[in-house]
């Protein structure tokens, strides 16, 4: 299957009906992908999605956003198959009490007594490091926050990492934790292709460049890239892309697609991508080192999401300790538990006030 393409000029009624019919097989083939997954990519992570596919390579993302955004103007594909963009979602909604004021008020109590998470405590505290995770992919980010939330550990996807104040934010975290005698680990998950590798081996530079602004140095931070790698690739059956095809718009002298295998391209002799083709011919022994495979492979199938999640949740388990999070949530029932107490003391109190009026 290939993209549909319409040509810049005027169609026959005979190429409208092809192009028209290649719409409907592109979209009929998003509903299949999309049946298999158990949450809403962005524009983009659906890119990445079909090249997995093998039904568009990394120089038709431009036009494959656009068909998708096309599709769903016409109908062609539901407008919620595209996760919201929550940087361009509405805020400040009106919400009108539609429940009566006694209603409202047992909602207010049983809140405050029940769901409100009171956390007096950092459950970092008690840790001999502090951990956060940066990821390659939103994809990434979304698929292990909710495991991160169970220890409270930060995560953050790579688009905000070339911005200065995210790097920042990151940075005065560990300042942060560092002075108070814990030691700075940062989790990194990536593509594995030359860019992926390369982004785990120069984040201590990136973060090294704001040393100045944040006055902190990484000199005690640790940096655990715990995926993807060859052996989880092989064992969940992650499909390989053979090709090292970049996003860049900008084709090669000889008319091909910016990739980076290829002699022409301007990095193929930088070092981390001969260190890639190094690693995957001697390393692997495999036949040939032009192929990659990048983080969105993990949304084929709830098996291989639930295999990485539990990658992640290993990850994590290397410096958290199992039994320093139920002893952390032990406490903190405790101390929910005394704050019940005395918020029912506190509602008698009010209630019989109220009475004697």
């Amino acid at each position: 299957m290939t993209l549909p393409r319409r040509e810049q000029k005027r169609p026959t009624s005979d190429e409208r009906r092809e192009y028209d019919r290649e719409v409907q097989e592109f979209s009929k083939r998003v509903l299949e992908i999309k049946s298999t997954l158990d949450l809403t990519p962005g524009s983009r992570e659906w890119c990445y999605i079909l090249e997995q596919a093998g039904v568009i390579d990394k120089s038709e993302f431009d036009d494959c956003q656009m068909l998708i955004g096309k599709c769903r103007k016409d109908g062609d594909l539901p407008l919620d198959i595209v996760a919201e963009d929550e940087g361009r979602a509405f805020k400040n909604d009106e919400y009108i009490h539609e429940a009566n004021f006694k209603e409202v008020a047992k909602y207010r109590v049983n809140y405050l007594l029940n769901e409100w998470k009171y956390t007096p405590i950092s459950f970092w505290e008690n840790q001999e490091y502090y951990v956060q995770m940066f990821v390659e992919k939103l994809g990434l980010r979304n698929l292990f926050s909710p495991i991160c939330a169970t220890v409270h550990l930060r995560i953050a996807s790579g688009s905000g990492w070339s911005d200065l104040n995210s790097r920042a934010d990151i940075m005065r975290h560990f300042k942060e934790w560092e002075e108070k005698g814990k030691i700075p680990i940062l989790l990194y998950c990536g593509d594995h292709d030359p860019a992926g590798f390369n982004i785990s081996e120069t984040l201590q530079k990136n973060i090294s460049d704001l040393s100045k602004a944040v006055e902190w140095k990484p000199d005690n931070l640790i940096i655990d890239r715990f995926g993807l790698n060859h052996d989880l690739i092989k064992n969940l059956g992650l499909t390989w892309i053979d090709n090292l095809i970049t996003g860049s718009k900008k084709k090669l002298k000889d008319g091909n697609p910016s990739d980076l295998s290829n002699p022409l391209h301007p990095d193929h002799l930088k070092r981390y991508v001969q260190d890639y083709k190094r690693m995957m011919l001697e390393d692997y022994g495999e036949d040939t080192w032009i192929k990659k495979c990048e983080a969105e492979a993990i949304f084929k199938t709830p098996e291989t999401r639930k295999a990485v999640k539990e990658l992640c949740s290993q990850a994590i388990l290397k410096y958290v300790p199992y039994g320093s999070i139920k002893a952390y949530k032990r406490k903190i029932k405790s101390k929910r538990k005394n704050l019940v107490n005395q918020m029912l003391i506190r509602f008698k109190k009010v209630i019989t006030k109220n009475e004697r009026r």
